[in-house]
C-alpha cells in the first residue's frame, strides 16, 4: 500500500508536468504571427498615412461648425439647468 502511494504520486507529478509542456506550446507561434500582423499594419499605415491625415483634416473642415455649435449648445444647456437649480434653491 505504501508503495502504491509513492506510484501514484509520481505518476500524478509527471502527468502534471506533461501537461504544464504540452500547454505551453504554440505560444511562439502565436507571438510570431502577432508581430507579422503588426508589421503588415505599420507598413500599410505608414504607405497611407498621408492620405489618411489629408482626409480627416477635410472631414475637420467640413463639420468644425457643427463641432463648435453643439459644444455651444451642450454648454448653454449645462449653464441653463445650473441657474434654474440655483433658482430653485
Amino acid at each position: 500500500m505504501f508503495r502504491l502511494d509513492k506510484y501514484i504520486k509520481k505518476i500524478t507529478c509527471l502527468l502534471f508536468i506533461v501537461i504544464m509542456c504540452a500547454s505551453s506550446c504554440g505560444e511562439y507561434e502565436v507571438l510570431e504571427h502577432n508581430k507579422q500582423v503588426r508589421r503588415s499594419v505599420d507598413s500599410l499605415y505608414r504607405l497611407k498615412r498621408d492620405s489618411l491625415i489629408k482626409f480627416s483634416d477635410s472631414l475637420c473642415k467640413l463639420n468644425h461648425e457643427d463641432f463648435i455649435q453643439t459644444a455651444y449648445d451642450s454648454i448653454l444647456d449645462i449653464r441653463i439647468k445650473e441657474i434654474e437649480k440655483l433658482l430653485e434653491d
